[in-house]
């Protein structure tokens, strides 16, 4: 299934979303997944067929990427659902700051002292 085709379907199952707000996240959608580069607005109109303007007053109109990736995850998956959480590894120097710790690097695949 193409990804425009699959953006679609997903986005039906929301409710509040206007026809060219629909046209829009899927054309991003499509675009983020093909673009090897640093993403901002400036490489999005390089790469995208629309203006660097309309890409900076698109993202400033709210979407629910919270239902879009609750929709999507009930798409992709069968019953059984596993959560992972790998933040990222922050190094730090001092004893006494809290929370501070060994904690799993997945970078290094060791246990670091940091947050």
């Amino acid at each position: 299934m193409k990804v425009e085709t699959f953006t679609a379907a997903i986005l039906q199952k929301m409710i509040g979303i206007g026809k060219c707000q629909t046209k829009f996240i899927i054309h991003i959608v499509s675009l983020y997944l093909t673009m090897r580069c640093k993403l901002n607005f400036l490489m999005f109109s390089r790469y995208g067929g629309f203006n660097e303007k309309t890409y900076r007053h698109q993202f400033g109109k709210s979407f629910n990427f919270g239902a879009f990736n609750a929709h999507l995850i009930d798409a992709l998956s069968g019953l059984e659902k596993v959560w992972l959480f790998d933040p990222s590894y922050l190094k730090k120097s001092g004893k006494h700051t809290p929370g501070a710790g060994y904690f799993w690097s997945g970078c290094a695949q060791t246990m670091k002292w940091g947050f």
